[in-house]
């Protein structure tokens, strides 16, 4: 309930069309922040967002996920994987049934 959330489902295809015209993407992007609510809080949002085509999070394609973080003194730092797909779900239905197994 902390945080605010609007699924990709909400963005129309009109919407889709208008960024497209311009040139840009739209992501589906989570995102958390310091917020201006209160010292050492944080905002924590996931909604469609959209991107310029030159930010590397607009290439983010398929099955792949990203992680950017951006921080003093070193910057921005993205890291880009897979995050789906028949290997992945393997390891996934194999890690869960190890862990029943040692219950």
């Amino acid at each position: 309930s902390d945080v605010s959330r609007r699924g990709i489902s909400s963005v129309t295809d009109e919407a889709m069309g208008e960024a497209r015209s311009e040139g840009l993407r739209i992501r589906e992007l989570a995102t958390l922040e310091p917020s201006t609510a209160a010292a050492g809080s944080l905002a924590a949002r996931v909604e469609p967002v959209r991107l310029r085509p030159d930010d590397v999070l607009a290439g983010v394609d398929g099955t792949n996920n990203a992680v950017n973080c951006q921080a003093e003194p070193l910057g921005e730092v993205t890291v880009i994987g897979p995050g789906a797909g028949v290997q992945l779900a393997g390891q996934g239905v194999l890690s869960d049934l190890i862990n029943v197994a040692l219950r």
